[in-house]
């Protein structure tokens, strides 16, 4: 379990990484669009499309990151309130419905994947199952991060973490 924890830690921080990147990218085109906008009054075509691109990959990118930290939104008001040891069956459930949602979720990203592999995005002219690509690798990723989070739930102790 440990080298698996180091494994999905370092993967972790190639997804910051490449987050990072996809940030950085989606500044510069940003930029870029509204200079040419306000000096030459059109924009470049693909800078739109590139932008709402680079989001959908922001998105599913941090998503992923978000959960494994524990920093998505919740509602934790009721659970707080519970015993430790019905907090613990909570938290199990919920990750293990994520881990079977994610699951069906790279399921249905893979079957639009192949649905669209011929069509080319307008602008980009790039195909767009490169960016629905995004969708399996989310849930892929996000039940890895569940899985982990439940094996940790069921095989540690708060003194022996992995």
């Amino acid at each position: 379990m440990k080298k698996w924890s180091m494994f999905l830690n370092g993967f972790e921080k190639a997804m910051c990484v490449c987050l990072g990147i996809l940030m950085l990218i989606l500044v510069c085109d940003v930029t870029l669009q509204v200079i040419a906008r306000y000096l030459f009054s059109a924009p470049p075509s693909w800078t739109e499309e590139l932008a709402r691109r680079l989001m959908q990959l922001i998105v599913f990118f941090g998503g992923g990151i978000a959960y494994r930290k524990s920093e998505m939104t919740g509602i934790t008001l009721l659970v707080e309130r519970l015993p430790e040891n019905v907090q613990k069956a909570c938290s199990l459930f919920i990750n293990g419905a994520v881990l079977v949602f994610c699951l069906f979720l790279t399921w249905i990203g893979y079957r639009m994947c192949i649905q669209v592999r011929g069509q080319l995005s307008p602008a980009l002219r790039l195909p767009k199952g490169l960016f629905y690509a995004a969708i399996p690798f989310f849930g892929v990723t996000t039940a890895f991060f569940a899985a982990e989070k439940m094996i940790k739930m069921v095989c540690c102790t708060k003194e022996d973490p992995v």
